[in-house]
């Protein structure tokens, strides 16, 4: 064989190569969903959701981004530059509203499609800090989250309910860096709003220690509640973390996954079915333990925006009620 002629075989095997992956992409075109920030909750779980979603004969492949968390997500979504991704039901409901107090029109394009987890506000200290309660936090640098995040939204107002935002010394940091600053003493606590447990968390607490802080005591009498209804009271068990011997008493908002309106229906139901379906229950379980919070019981507790068609289709085929928000436009 001559080497010409092996060089025009090479030549005619990378072309049917190449055309057979363009012929792929058209037929499963890219979906670009957004994650949350390096080594959070709200990355980590997105990471398992797209994983299990394409390892099926979908219509979309979808591509997970990085992002700065929950807000990004949410006005990515509502622009168009991504379609699909995970927020806080928080800062869905009051985006929906314009009311997220940071000159941002409302999110008009967002579509929920179900409630994954769970996401409660955790307060740490080191075990054997003096602090123990909110109140002692005044004048102390606190790490409450990167700059847009759910957290650092969550962990504002909270405190502006306190009336310690102007007391307290927030330091924008995620949670990784802010454990590392925990331990040298840069900051002397770590505000997360996460599904639990947290990775991060349970890595510190068995390396260094650490305690929690009841925030539920301080939602209750500055009527967090009643002002933000999409918080509820919760508890994080005992044993969570390593040295936790009690429940500690905080509030919860929820993980969303949502949708720009343009996306395909059919699309959405099918990926749906396929996430709370026994199986890919199990697989999100195996990919990331607070997937354990995800159920079809749950998958519109704390939706208070309007639903994808397709998401609103998936829902009244499995005989779960509602909400009355969820379907207004």
């Amino acid at each position: 064989m001559s080497r010409r002629f092996r060089q025009i075989c090479s030549l005619l095997l990378l072309l049917v190569l190449c055309a057979g992956s363009l012929w792929s992409c058209r037929q499963r075109p890219l979906s670009h969903f957004g994650g949350g920030p390096t080594g959070s909750t709200l990355h980590h779980f997105a990471e398992g959701l797209v994983g299990l979603i394409n390892q099926e004969d979908l219509p979309f492949r979808l591509v997970l981004n990085r992002s700065g968390g929950s807000l990004a997500n949410l006005t990515e979504v509502n622009e168009g530059n991504l379609d699909m991704a995970l927020v806080y039901a928080g800062d869905a409901s009051l985006g929906s509203q314009g009311k997220l107090d940071l000159n941002l029109p409302p999110t008009s394009h967002v579509r929920a499609l179900a409630r994954l987890y769970g996401a409660p506000a955790q307060l740490v200290v080191l075990q054997g800090s003096a602090i123990h309660s909110p109140r002692e936090l005044k004048r102390r640098r606190v790490a409450i989250g990167n700059p847009g995040s759910g957290s650092a939204l969550a962990a504002e107002r909270y405190f502006r309910r306190l009336g310690l935002w102007r007391e307290i010394i927030p330091v924008y940091l995620g949670t990784v860096m802010a454990l590392e600053d925990l331990e040298k003493g840069a900051v002397e606590a770590v505000w997360e709003q996460s599904g639990v447990p947290s990775a991060p968390l349970q890595a510190f607490a068995r390396r260094t220690g650490l305690r929690l802080l009841d925030l539920q005591a301080g939602a209750l009498a500055s009527g967090l509640f009643e002002h933000y209804p999409f918080y509820t009271a919760t508890y994080i068990p005992a044993g969570t973390y390593r040295g936790q011997s009690s429940d500690v008493a905080t509030f919860q908002d929820a993980a969303l996954w949502v949708a720009h309106e343009r996306v395909s229906a059919e699309f959405i139901a099918k990926a749906l079915a396929l996430v709370f379906s026994p199986a890919g229950q199990k697989k999100l379980l195996q990919a990331d333990p607070v997937a354990k919070d995800l159920s079809l019981e749950l998958g519109l507790y704390g939706v208070q925006i309007p639903l994808h068609p397709g998401a609103l289709g998936f829902w009244q085929q499995q005989g779960i009620a509602l909400p009355q928000s969820s379907t207004e436009n």
